[in-house]
Parts: C-alpha cells; sequence; structure tokens
C-alpha cells in the first residue's frame, strides 16, 4: 500500500468530532446557519461569496476564508507577544492570520496533499468558550502550522494552535504538525510516523501532561495511542520516536515562558 493510501486510511477510521457535532445539532433542531453566519462575520467574507462555496466544498469555503483573515494585527500581535512568542517570525512565516476580532488563527490542512480543510481561531480572552473553534461542518482531522507531505526529516506533532506556533520557535529546523485537539492527536501521530518511515527522521511527540492524580488526561491518552501505532510502523521509542518531557509544565507553551528549551 502507497503511502498517501495508507494515510488515507487513518483519516477514514478517525471519528471527525467536528462533523460529529454539527449532525448531532442538526438532528436536536439546532440552527446551524446561525453558526456558518457567525464564520461570515468573524473573518468579513462575502456572504454570498461564502454561501457559494458552502455548496462547493469545505475545502473551498476554509480556503476562503483563509484567503479572507489579515495579514497583520495589532490586538492579535499583542496576544502572540503575551505567550511568549515573536509575532513577527509566525507572521514572516505565514503560519499565522488573524480575524476581524483580532483572534490568532491557523490553517488546519490534510494529510495527503496540503489543502486546506478548515480554519482553527484561537480566542484571546480568556474564558471565551470555545476557545479554539474551527469553522462549522468542516474536517477537524489535519495538521495545523506545517503539511505531512512537505516533511522530509524531523517533525514535531504538538496539541493546539498556542503550541503549534509555539513549536517554530521551539524546534527550529523541525517540521511542526499541530493537532486541532486531543481526539484529533492520534490521527497526526500516525500520519506523521507513515511519513517518516519513508523519508527517516524523529517523530517528537509533545502532550499535553492533562493527567491527574496519576490518571492520563485526553492530550497523554491520544499520544499513547499514537505512539503505539508509530511503534506498530517500525518507529523505535527512545531513537526515532521520542516523547518530549516538560518537566512541571502542562504544555509547551508553559514551558516556553517558563524557560524550558528543547535540547535535541
Amino acid at each position: 500500500m502507497s503511502e498517501s493510501a495508507r494515510i488515507r486510511a487513518v483519516v477514514s477510521r478517525t471519528p471527525d468530532f467536528a462533523r460529529r457535532l454539527r449532525d448531532h445539532a442538526i438532528g436536536h433542531g439546532f440552527d446551524s446557519l446561525s453558526d456558518e453566519r457567525s464564520d461570515v462575520a468573524r473573518f468579513g467574507v462575502d456572504a454570498h461569496v461564502y454561501e457559494y462555496s458552502t455548496e462547493c466544498s469545505v475545502e473551498s469555503r476554509a480556503a476562503l476564508v483563509w484567503s479572507s483573515a489579515a495579514p497583520r494585527s495589532g490586538l492579535g500581535e499583542a496576544y502572540i507577544e503575551s505567550r511568549g512568542l515573536d509575532a513577527s517570525v509566525l507572521i514572516e512565516r505565514d503560519a499565522v492570520r488573524f480575524d476581524i476580532n483580532g483572534n490568532p488563527v491557523v490553517a488546519l490542512r490534510n494529510f495527503v496533499d496540503g489543502r486546506i480543510m478548515n480554519v482553527v481561531t484561537r480566542r484571546r480572552r480568556v474564558g471565551e468558550l470555545p476557545k479554539a473553534p474551527g469553522l462549522t461542518g468542516c474536517h477537524n482531522i489535519g495538521s495545523l502550522v506545517g503539511r505531512i507531505d512537505q516533511v522530509t526529516g524531523d517533525v514535531v506533532v504538538v496539541e493546539g494552535v498556542v503550541d503549534s506556533l509555539t513549536a517554530i520557535e521551539t524546534f527550529p529546523g523541525v517540521a511542526v504538525c499541530g493537532a486541532h485537539s486531543a481526539g484529533a492527536m492520534a490521527a497526526l501521530i500516525e500520519a506523521a510516523a507513515i511519513r517518516v518511515s519513508v523519508t527517516g527522521g524523529v517523530l517528537w511527540v509533545v502532550p499535553h501532561a492533562d493527567g491527574h492524580d496519576g490518571i492520563p488526561g485526553a492530550g497523554e491518552r491520544a499520544a499513547i495511542t499514537g505512539g503505539r501505532a508509530a511503534m506498530a510502523l517500525g518507529l523505535e521509542l527512545g531513537r526515532t520516536l521520542r516523547i518530549v518531557d516538560l518537566g512541571a509544565s502542562e504544555d509547551l507553551n508553559d514551558a516556553w515562558r517558563a524557560g524550558w528549551r528543547w535540547s535535541p
């Protein structure tokens, strides 16, 4: 089986929680169109163009929103700097753009050819939920920031928008691929492992330390599941599969701001 066929198989057997949630909402009488109208408002997209794109495909809609996102934002850049990151570096790489409220947004790309499947927002305001929404009805299985199909050596897999942006600075020279959520991380680890098993290199995994009282949290469970899949593909724990220890920090950005630095 080819590399692309194996990666497609990973996606096909992984639940897409964003689409399940939308289907559940429609089945229970909720107005999903109100969320789609919110998508239009947040990015200033022409409503008629957006409506046409929704009839075409989720890829068309996501690509339209990404192209409409602002390349700069004073509020958004200040938020990024408050997380200990260099906004100019991230903007220069086109890793981040901004919605009309100054919230950072990142493109989510599919594993096979890097097409944009979703645009994920990281809300700046504390307590505003959900803190990292994607577009209504779009896929959430994919890679934030980097592209699996362009990995040629080492790659690091992280969880969430902020950790994905943090990894660009934390892991210089390493391809960065971020999962939208813990529920999407195991599939991303497996897809990255398939790629690394072909191209060579090391797969670095940075799970959220979200467990309590010795019980693994969602991020840790996803890392365990993905790590087992990676080892089944021939990666060797401690050599070509490396789990990053963040010490007492819960996630990569917390560790970065606390002074932790990666040492290969």
